[in-house]
């Protein structure tokens, strides 16, 4: 099962994956 749903893309998103190299996904609620 695929607890990944998709990439989240925002303005906060973009900062953390162009100055720390870090991403950030939506995922299911059963994946916590």
């Amino acid at each position: 099962m695929a607890y990944i749903i998709k990439p989240l893309v925002s303005e906060k998103a973009n900062t953390l994956t162009d100055k720390l190299n870090q991403f950030s996904f939506i995922v299911r609620p059963e994946a916590n």
